[in-house]
């Protein structure tokens, strides 16, 4: 005999494209390309990163993949050697940052 959670499985929908309609929403998204920086913006970048330190809380705006995004977060750990800066759950390398500010 069925038990009650096997037999209420049978009506939930089904959906045979599993998978299809997120590959459709990534396909709608329109490539940007990453920006080459002025020197005055790079300068910028590099002084407002020595300001930062690990508990900061920061917006930052930065290239990854095919767009720009903007995370807001807690800075973890500034790695200058790798040249990369940890928030709780991102890691974004200091190439990819076009814009940082103290949130």
């Amino acid at each position: 005999m069925q038990n009650r959670v096997d037999r209420a499985k049978q009506f939930l929908p089904f959906d045979a494209l599993s998978g299809f309609r997120d590959y459709l929403n990534n396909a709608e998204k329109i490539k940007q390309e990453k920006k080459v920086l002025s020197d005055d913006i790079e300068n910028y970048i590099n002084n407002e990163l020595s300001k930062l330190k690990k508990g900061d809380s920061v917006i930052i705006k930065y290239y990854y993949g095919i767009e720009y995004l903007e995370i807001s977060g807690v800075i973890k750990k500034i790695d200058n050697v790798e040249k990369c800066i940890f928030l709780l759950n991102s890691k974004i390398d200091f190439e990819d940052i076009l814009d940082i500010r103290k949130n």
